[in-house]
């Protein structure tokens, strides 16, 4: 289970786009505090415009938070480098998390290695480094959900590919042949290419023709006692838990989801509030 495999399960892909998504398109204001208290926006300050607009010259601020969420959901991790003129910050650069390495130094601290597109790798001073860490033990390098969500996501991924053998083979088991007699190596091989010929449900409706001494037999379960739908609706509950999303959101109505306006509105409030 990695992260780019576990992407391709439709599930994951809408949980970790709607979160990301999201968070996103919330603006991001700069403010200053003033001596009463309140609090104006900090429009001629110079991380203004770099936090509502342009982090840096090649990503928009939608494009830059959207990524790093994505990061901390599917990594645990997000890297930016943070670049100073004059003790000025100019510019946000997101880090992919893939291609940063950290070692533990002297006194507890962290030392940063990237290797940039080009595979040269370089150290990134501890001032330069913007280290968000999610969900974590030690509260300084976060936990990867997909990896300590392996068994769910593999799980996933296996009924997935179970259910895409079955709908290929038109929802039917395993067939097998008993013969009567001993045939030859060429004899089985051709047997075996005519089946595959009338067989499955892009071959739906081809009868075979058996000649003497061949009998069809079922073997394996069918899909309806193995259960498969349900398997496949349990794993995108399974996930939605690990994303704390509601299923509805990612377009999953499961048993027991409310279809009423109102009680779809306190969902919606929850999943805003936490």
């Amino acid at each position: 289970v990695s992260v780019e495999k576990a992407l391709k399960i439709d599930a994951v892909w809408a949980c970790v786009r709607l979160i990301s998504e999201t968070i996103s398109t919330l603006p991001i204001v700069l403010y200053e505090r003033q001596s009463d208290g309140s609090r104006l926006p900090a429009k001629d300050h110079p991380l203004f415009n770099v936090l509502r607009y342009q982090p840096n010259t090649h990503m928009t601020s939608v494009n830059y938070t959207q990524a790093l969420t994505a990061s901390l959901l599917l990594r645990g991790n997000g890297f930016t480098q943070v670049k100073r003129q004059r003790d000025e910050i100019t510019s946000l650069n997101f880090l992919i998390p893939t291609r940063m390495s950290m070692s533990w130094m002297e006194r507890d601290d962290l030392a940063y290695k990237y290797t940039d597109r080009n595979g040269n790798q370089f150290d990134i001073p501890k001032s330069e480094i913007l280290h968000i860490p999610a969900f974590s033990l030690d509260g300084r390098i976060g936990l990867s959900p997909i990896q300590y969500g392996a068994n769910t996501f593999g799980s996933a991924m296996s009924a997935e590919k179970a259910a895409s053998g079955t709908f290929k083979n038109g929802l039917m088991p395993t067939v097998a042949f008993k013969v009567d007699r001993v045939m030859t190596p060429d004899q089985r091989e051709a047997f075996r290419d005519y089946v595959s010929k009338i067989s499955g449900a892009l071959n739906a409706g081809k009868s075979p023709v058996l000649e003497q001494g061949v009998t069809p037999e079922m073997i394996g379960i069918n899909p309806v006692d193995a259960q498969l739908l349900e398997s496949r609706n349990f794993s995108v509950e399974s996930i939605c838990r690990w994303f704390r999303v509601p299923g509805w959101m990612i377009g999953y109505a499961g048993k027991g989801q409310t279809k009423w306006g109102s009680g779809m509105e306190q969902e919606m409030i929850g999943f805003l509030t936490f």
